[in-house]
């Protein structure tokens, strides 16, 4: 019965028909070259490839986190090594003074303990403009007689370190120039926190609509 349908279709014999059947010489019949597989593998390849670069975005994204939460950490613990020096240095200094200034009743015993002091000074790291300062103030007050006591000489070094703190330390207004680009230099030793004062600079400069 099959094989009369075919050879009337394609006008032949049966086994004529089938042949032409697969050949496409059948009307209005494509020709049967076999049975077309779908690509499940070109998908699947595709899906991996997605699949691995999402992968490599979420562990690039993290690596990132994670460097900056370790440079975080790191500068967190270079401002305490900082402190921690500072106080060291703050408690050196004053029993340096403590032990130079303990008995002072002569002249002879003043210049004696202003030669300690501006070595004790030099040592601590002051600089030698701030010391050649500090021992002017002290050697004038000494030179009014003014220096009798230890009292009267931490409050001529107290006066003086303040003063230079005030003249050379103090805020000096930053001129942003009318033609960019206008470049700002921070120089300072590690932990220090040049990048938060540039984050903190570059944050405040930006609210007020300068770029």
């Amino acid at each position: 019965m099959m094989e009369d349908k075919l050879a009337f279709i394609c006008g032949g014999i049966a086994s004529q028909a089938r042949r032409k059947l697969r050949d496409g010489g059948c009307f209005g019949l494509p020709p049967n070259r076999g049975r077309v597989r779908p690509r499940t593998a070109t998908v699947v390849a595709v899906f991996d490839f997605l699949k691995q670069g999402q992968k490599a975005v979420e562990e690039s994204g993290q690596s990132i986190v994670d460097y900056v939460k370790k440079r975080a950490e790191e500068d967190i613990a270079k401002v305490n090594a900082f402190n921690d020096g500072l106080q060291k240095s703050r408690e050196r200094l004053a029993q340096d003074l403590s032990a130079i200034l303990g008995s002072i009743t002569t002249d002879a015993e003043l210049e004696e303990a202003l030669e300690n002091i501006e070595e004790v000074l030099i040592t601590s790291d002051l600089g030698m403009d701030t010391v050649d300062i500090v021992m002017d103030d002290l050697r004038a007050e000494a030179t009014k007689e003014r220096l009798r006591t230890e009292e009267d000489i931490k409050a001529t070094l107290k006066g003086t370190l303040v003063r230079v703190l005030n003249e050379k330390g103090g805020s000096a207004p930053l001129s942003v120039g009318s033609e960019a680009p206008t470049v700002v230099v921070f120089v300072g030793a590690n932990g220090m926190g040049k990048t938060t004062t540039v984050g903190k600079l570059g944050t405040r400069y930006k609210k007020e609509g300068k770029k």
